[in-house]
């Protein structure tokens, strides 16, 4: 309980009240993302309108999900998935892109005007890569989107340095996190879309 109050603490902006609360401001986006991302629902941070996120969910099969987020009609889209495809392409972020750009061409179809946010994908511990070798291509394949935006005109969020010299807001996977960073990563979304 301590968590989520400590969350919904840092949801609000003091320095500027009238700004409303990050949920507030968050209003009317949707991000679509994997296992890491169910933190925000998990925490109760944003509500299931603002977010479609799956366990699992890889860049080859996250047509359903952006379908059900595309249904939602948000002003603005963030995507947050390739966690999983580290391990699913087996170190080729070329796959990873193909499949990417799939998704991103089912979007462009539906909603040729829907601003699109690209994140990073976040960094893992150590421990982690030690017990699933394929995830220390963290880096590769995060170069691998920041070319991909630059081809397609999008925004990356870079979130590499957001968890940096914070070991203890992971979870004992290494992989998943604590409350205390969401919504420090909400944060820089809505930095980066404007919102």
């Amino acid at each position: 309980m301590e968590q989520k109050e400590a969350a919904e603490q840092q949801l609000s902006d003091p320095g500027n009240p009238d700004k409303g609360t990050l949920k507030e401001r968050f209003a009317g986006a949707v991000l679509v993302g994997d296992s890491v991302a169910t933190g925000f629902l998990d925490y109760e941070i944003l509500d299931a309108t603002e977010i479609v996120a799956l366990r699992g969910l890889r860049t080859d099969s996250a047509g359903p999900e952006i379908e059900k987020a595309l249904s939602l009609a948000p002003k603005v889209l963030f995507l947050s998935i390739g966690l999983n495809d580290l391990e699913y392409c087996r170190g080729d972020s070329r796959l990873f892109i193909r499949h990417y750009e799939e998704r991103l061409t089912e979007i462009r179809a539906q909603a040729p005007d829907l601003p699109v946010y690209i994140n990073g994908i976040l960094p893992v511990l150590p421990e982690a890569v030690e017990k699933k070798p394929a995830l220390q291509n963290v880096d590769t394949f995060n170069q691998a989107l920041r070319d991909m935006c630059k081809k397609w005109n999008l925004t990356y969020i870079d979130n590499s340095e957001l968890l940096q010299d914070h070991a203890d807001w992971y979870q004992k996977d290494a992989v998943h996190l604590k409350s205390t960073p969401y919504p420090l990563w909400l944060e820089r979304m809505e930095e980066a879309a404007g919102l």
